[in-house]
């Protein structure tokens, strides 16, 4: 399908604009609050059943989880409240928060060898994202989001057309791959991954979102590849939380600062 130019979905629209409002108002009072409170955390679960059991009698493509990850579990009020927003907004999926460690263990055990050597290689964790969310959406399919990312439509009605895969592009018509859709096995995750492991064997750049991002679609997938939607109908970023609460025990985590002084790739 091609690339959407304009809203398909008001509701959503509509409804991303009240939460991105509703998200900033917080954020500007949990500015107040953690500085009164610096030391105030919480804690996301590792793993976590549907709100709702009422599923559809017909089996989705796209398998009913939601995969998020982080460098840390214990996390700032308003990550934590960008959290309860997805689960709100995907009350039938299951929830799985993978650490660092894990996803370590997960790739080792599920693609050994190759990829799992160029794992090992990249240097900066918004990297070792990128590379995982692809892995695991392949080999178990889901949804994944950003930690910094909601949802702005209920997911089953996002989904509700069954789509074996589901992209979103912004208003320049550039891919982003802060939500990610797709069936287990699916042939184009496929190809983002071998491309990733390409330019990760072969690195011509130190930036991120060339070298595993977005940028492989923008380069691998042309107009009606895919199944695509406007990112404002699907998933918003940044309303609820910023750099300083993502990265509130990390400063300067962000792969947009380390790229200055880390080489993403570590050389043989």
């Amino acid at each position: 399908m091609p690339a959407p130019q304009s809203i398909t979905n008001k509701g959503a629209y509509w409804l991303g604009r009240c939460l991105k409002l509703l998200g900033n108002v917080l954020k500007f009072c949990s500015r107040l609050l953690y500085f009164v409170v610096p030391w105030l955390r919480f804690r996301l679960p590792s793993e976590a059943k549907p709100l709702s059991e009422r599923f559809d009698l017909r089996k989705p493509r796209i398998t009913r989880i939601l995969w998020q990850t982080n460098y840390t579990n214990s996390v700032s009020l308003p990550v934590k409240l960008n959290y309860l927003c997805n689960r709100l907004l995907s009350a039938s999926y299951r929830y799985c928060f993978v650490s660092d460690a894990e996803i370590l263990e997960f790739v080792e055990t599920e693609f050994p060898g190759r990829i799992s050597n160029c794992y090992k290689r990249l240097a900066i964790g918004a990297a070792k994202a990128d590379l995982w969310r692809l892995l695991v959406l392949y080999r178990y399919g889901g949804v994944y989001i950003d930690i910094d990312g909601h949802l702005a439509w209920p997911l089953g009605w996002t989904l509700r057309s069954n789509p074996s895969e589901l992209f979103v592009k912004s208003k320049d018509s550039r891919y982003t791959n802060f939500f990610m859709a797709s069936e287990p096995g699916n042939g184009l995750i496929l190809q983002l991954i071998e491309e990733a492991i390409r330019r990760i064997e072969s690195p011509t750049t130190n930036n991120v979102y060339h070298l595993t991002g977005p940028g492989l679609m923008d380069d691998l997938f042309v107009e009606g590849v895919c199944s695509v939607a406007r990112v404002e109908e699907v998933c918003m970023q940044g309303n609820f939380t910023n750099k300083f609460f993502q990265y509130i025990d990390k400063p300067g985590g962000d792969w947009v600062t380390a790229k200055k002084t880390i080489s993403a790739v570590t050389p043989l």
